[in-house]
């Protein structure tokens, strides 16, 4: 016929990066507390410091991915019902919600969040919770958790991220008592059905758990220290074991070897390779 249809692709990213630029005051933008240390959100505890430096520092980021876009609407959509499904109902077998979206900043470190949900049991105890979608399904999930050996099927980043939420409601007494119990629901469609899997998995908020995010929030925070005092940054994260291999660090990923050196998963990666020393 001679046409030649638009590369929808592009187009789309294209146009989900302008709606992002053209959105103000996200939660997830950079914000300062009143000693000038940018904030470390609760979902991105355990992400790489340079990666957190760099953009406190205003360096241009390479945006995200069609690929994230739609994972990311997706999952906001998700979301909002599961927000709006608390708020319709505020009791449910026995369950009830202490707060929805509720989000603030830690006073004694630099660490903010905004928490899908924390949740009252049957038994009267507080659970914090969070909401994940698996466009791939649970399975790579369950796979990893037995060649790497987890104690669970959680992802560890999950926990972290659950960990730093319980002891954001803590500190601004959003609960009467310590948030122990952590849960998660995973969200995923079978492949080639219109069917809907959820699993929900429970943890223990521990006291190491706890440390580490107060050790990862404290590392950002002097790395951003020093870098304001010396211009120097801090290192990009170690390799990680990836089924029982030794590789990159996973959002040190390009993405596209050859052709795009921006990062697929890392916000600042081009900038960070193309600048800046190891």
């Amino acid at each position: 016929m001679g046409v030649v249809a638009p590369n929808f692709k592009l187009l789309l990213e294209k146009g989900a990066e302008a709606i992002d630029a053209a959105e103000e005051g996200s939660w997830h933008d950079t914000t300062f507390n009143e000693d000038g240390i940018p904030y470390v959100h609760c979902s991105s505890i355990g992400g790489c410091p340079r990666e957190y430096v760099l953009k406190a520092a205003g360096e241009a980021t390479d945006g995200s991915t069609i690929e994230s876009h739609m994972n990311f609407t997706f999952g906001h959509t998700v979301h909002k019902v599961l927000e709006d499904t608390f708020n319709i109902i505020p009791e449910f077998e026995g369950w009830s919600w202490i707060g929805v979206e509720k989000g603030g900043v830690h006073t004694k470190m630099p660490l903010t969040g905004k928490p899908d949900a924390a949740l009252m049991s049957p038994a009267q105890q507080p659970v914090m919770f969070d909401l994940k979608s698996e466009l791939g399904g649970s399975e790579m999930r369950i796979k990893t958790s037995k060649i790497e050996k987890w104690e669970d099927v959680v992802r560890h980043e999950h926990k972290l991220q659950v960990t730093g939420g319980a002891m954001i409601y803590e500190d601004l007494k959003l609960v009467d008592e310590p948030i122990e119990v952590g849960m998660i629901l995973y969200f995923s469609r079978s492949f080639g059905k219109n069917q809907w899997n959820f699993n929900t998995e429970m943890f223990e908020i521990t006291s190491a758990l706890r440390a580490e995010v107060a050790r990862h929030v404290m590392t950002k925070a002097l790395a951003w220290e020093k870098f304001k005092a010396t211009g120097v940054l801090p290192p990009r994260l170690a390799p990680v074991w990836n089924y029982g291999k030794l590789g990159v660090p996973w959002n040190c990923a390009a993405r596209d070897k050859e052709n795009d050196l921006r990062g697929k998963y890392c916000s600042a990666r081009f900038n960070c390779f193309e600048k800046h020393e190891a």
